[in-house]
């Protein structure tokens, strides 16, 4: 019995130095309980912030929409500010750029950052392609929020959000 605690505390050793020392992902465990939350967002309002011209770095953008559930109804919106970090390079069709997204909803705020891949001197996503950024806070009902959310912009230029938050 003390072996086999002794093999469990090791792996757990290992797997903890793993992660922590090289950056390695966390082995598969029992999926955390989630709530999820679907948001339609209506095609944004853009400002172009920086006078830049578009792939240059430090481009920067905000926007602005309206958010709904799946059925319609409008439940608040997003707001949001996009920073060019990393630049075009010759032949290079993507650039990175960090978002700063903010979803002001009944009872609270979602607030989430990450970066995603963007077209070379495009405003928006590529349509189809879903990108994650994490959720790192909230307020009111949503204070102490964790999670991500999957941002996928849709044809007709609208977006589909899929925030998925921890209990």
């Amino acid at each position: 019995m003390r072996i086999r605690a002794a093999a469990r505390l090791l792996a757990v050793s290992v797997t903890a130095t793993s992660v922590l020392g090289l950056g390695l992902a966390m082995p598969a465990t029992a999926a955390p309980d989630t709530t999820k939350i679907v948001l339609l967002q209506d095609d944004p309002t853009i400002v172009r912030v920086s006078d830049e011209a578009a792939g240059a770095t430090g481009y920067e953008l905000t926007f602005e929409a309206p958010v709904r559930k799946p059925a319609g109804k409008r439940v608040g919106a997003l707001s949001g500010a996009i920073l060019t970090v990393d630049a075009t390079l010759d032949g290079v069709t993507e650039e990175i750029r960090h978002r700063n997204l903010v979803f002001s909803l009944a009872g609270g705020q979602l607030v989430a950052q990450g970066v995603s891949r963007y077209p070379a001197a495009q405003a928006e996503l590529a349509a189809g392609r879903p990108f994650v950024i994490a959720i790192v806070g909230g307020t009111g009902r949503y204070i102490g929020a964790r999670g991500e959310v999957r941002t996928t912009q849709r044809a007709d230029g609208s977006y589909r959000h899929v925030i998925t938050l921890l209990r």
